[in-house]
């Protein structure tokens, strides 16, 4: 299947900075099953946009834009040629042992009601790919989209609490629930896009 996707971010400042860097994780990699036709960034200032690997092996763009401006928008847009892999993915970049992400983070602390949760799924599971499956298709019906009560630093648990949030906090549910099943899990970034900004 081809895919067609298109990403658009536009930041406005009450007060105009005097420059902006910003680091970008916003551009899928080839892997078993998915294969980047095209990939363009486009950004509304007058800038480098420099393209590097982070140590996990992801795709990172950065720039830094000369101020002083009211706004700036971020234009992504692609095609990607993917194959029903039943959500495995591989011969992706791994440069890390799979133990390591079975650790926890300060987004990802499991609490009490994501390990039951977790638990009541993998109980039905009949094997590790199976019991995923039914955690994200739980997910999705546990937890409704909602861009107003959650923001980058609130963990899993909150949202799971709130069953309320945005893309970064399903990942973060999902993530500590895999990993109380035993399966190791991490956020591919450039699947589910990131940002960080430093605004002078």
């Amino acid at each position: 299947m081809r895919i067609l996707i298109t990403h658009d971010t536009h930041y406005q400042y009450e007060r105009a900075p005097t420059s902006v860097i910003q680091l970008l994780r916003l551009t899928p990699r080839h892997h078993a099953g998915q294969y980047v036709v095209r990939w363009r960034i486009d950004l509304s200032e007058d800038c480098r946009l420099d393209q590097r690997e982070d140590a996990f092996g992801n795709i990172v763009h950065a720039f830094t834009a000369a101020g002083p401006f009211g706004d700036i928008s971020l234009h992504v847009e692609g095609e990607v040629e993917t194959q029903d892999t039943a959500g495995v993915v591989a011969d992706a970049i791994e440069r890390f042992p799979p133990s390591l992400f079975l650790r926890e983070t300060a987004l990802t602390q499991p609490d009490a009601a994501i390990t039951d949760f977790a638990r009541e799924i993998a109980a039905r599971g009949a094997n590790p790919l199976d019991t995923l499956h039914a955690l994200n298709g739980a997910l999705r019906q546990a937890i409704a989209f909602d861009t107003s009560p959650t923001e980058s630093q609130t963990t899993a648990a909150e949202a799971f609490a709130l069953k309320r949030g945005v893309c970064q906090d399903l990942t973060h549910i999902f993530l500590v629930a895999a990993r109380q099943t035993g399966t190791p899990a991490r956020s591919s970034a450039a699947s589910a896009g990131s940002a960080r900004r430093w605004v002078r």
